[in-house]
């Protein structure tokens, strides 16, 4: 499964492990962030819940790695390789797919960055709902809404599909 995290005009993928921490974070899509800097190594900003509680453990990631601090609940995405191995409760949710020099370029500066983080859908466009890719059952009726960039109705950026009527319904992956 992958996710787009878009700043300053720049688009970055990354592929997401098949882990329960990262599906909670595909539900959460879409999602606008604001990440601060930390150590000169990441990025770190809040997310509106947790993704559970994580292990204790002391693991060495590399730059591009997706994180979530389970204490926070905060996003983390390391823009440089640490020294020393992260340690504490965190869930690794997968890794951004290009290299050191698209890491600097979105996250070396200065103050806050501003990210949009929505999941990729086929041929590298946006899906603006985590029910994009969901298995709707034989016989179910549903609903396609025009969305804008921002999640919006009213434009065909990209459609949220949801079931009618239906309670239960959560996407497959």
């Amino acid at each position: 499964m992958k996710i787009h995290l878009e700043c300053d005009g720049r688009v970055l993928t990354a592929t997401l492990a098949d882990t329960e921490a990262a599906h909670a974070l595909v539900a959460m899509l879409p999602l606008s962030i604001t990440l601060y800097d930390l150590f000169g190594r990441e990025r770190f900003g809040a997310l509106p819940q947790t993704l559970g509680v994580a292990e204790l453990q002391s693991r060495m990631c590399e730059a591009g790695t997706l994180f979530a601090w389970s204490t926070g609940p905060d996003l983390g995405v390391l823009y440089r390789t640490p020294v020393r191995p992260l340690t504490g409760r965190f869930h690794r949710l997968g890794r951004i797919d290009q290299g050191p020099e698209a890491l600097a370029q979105a996250f070396v500066r200065s103050g806050p960055v501003d990210v949009r983080v929505t999941l990729a859908g086929r041929e590298g466009r946006h899906a603006h709902s985590a029910a994009a890719g969901a298995t709707v059952p034989a016989g179910s009726s549903i609903r396609a809404t025009p969305l804008d960039d921002a999640g919006q109705s009213g434009c065909s950026a990209g459609l949220a599909v949801e079931p009618l009527g239906g309670h239960g319904s959560r996407p497959r992956f």
